[in-house]
């Protein structure tokens, strides 16, 4: 079956690959200025917005069958597809609908907002991240298919800030992570993870006697040094 492809879909049709096919398509108000736009009739324009709909389906191609293009996009008539593509909106050589001047989906001035409000979202890492390092882990993360968010990611950076608190070497921590195969975040790290020659840090634990007094022998205790205070007092 032949094909006919949309022109400059890509350039104003900008959906995330990883959200699958949209439910929506973009239309520009841009198009009200167009003169082939406002040449046509509101029952071709009507027809061309049915078309476009029927292109998302397939990254902007659309069956070249003119009855076709009418069955799928439920229109009372077929569309008159070489009128829509002597004035540029559709190509028959598989070549990308609408020109740059025509439909641009994001205008340089939304296209530069756009850009800055990805940038501001961006996680700020901290200093003393070892960026390298780190971008191996979220790699090591999408392998074992559970990819960052950028929430998830925050959390992790906290994770191993409190396991370096503890006395633990970050590049150790982020490796021992990485080499489980199967770890989402960091915890303390065992000796045989650690890198050869390197003293694994130990973590300071206040440690309580056994042979601590009993309540009662405290209080004796406690009463015989009252009594020996009281004696000093009184100069004995």
């Amino acid at each position: 079956m032949e094909y006919l492809k949309i022109k400059n879909w890509d350039k104003w049709q900008t959906y995330r690959a990883d959200r699958g096919q949209p439910p929506w398509i973009k239309i520009h108000r841009r198009l009200m200025r167009d003169p082939e736009w406002v040449s046509l009739s509101d029952a071709e324009r009507g027809q061309l917005v049915g078309i476009w709909l029927l292109a998302a389906d397939r990254d902007g191609v659309i069956p070249a069958s003119t009855a076709l293009i009418q069955k799928l996009s439920f229109m009372e008539s077929e569309p008159n597809i070489n009128k829509f593509i002597e004035l540029g909106f559709i190509c028959q050589n598989g070549v990308s609908v609408a020109s740059e001047r025509r439909q641009c989906d994001q205008p340089k001035a939304e296209a530069k907002a756009e850009k800055k409000r990805i940038e501001k979202k961006r996680i700020e890492h901290p200093d003393w991240l070892n960026l390298d390092l780190w971008k191996e882990f979220k790699k090591y993360r999408t392998q074992i298919k559970s990819p960052l968010t950028d929430h998830a990611e925050k959390l992790c950076i906290s994770d191993l800030r409190k396991v370096m608190d503890k006395g633990h070497i970050q590049d150790d921590i982020i490796n021992q992570t990485i080499m489980s195969g199967k770890w989402k975040s960091f915890y303390p790290v065992k000796q045989k993870f650690i890198e050869p020659g390197r003293v694994q840090p130990k973590e300071y634990v206040l440690e309580i006697p056994d042979n601590l007094p009993t309540p009662a022998e405290q209080r004796e205790n406690i009463a015989k040094l009252k009594g020996l205070l009281s004696g000093v007092g009184k100069g004995e």
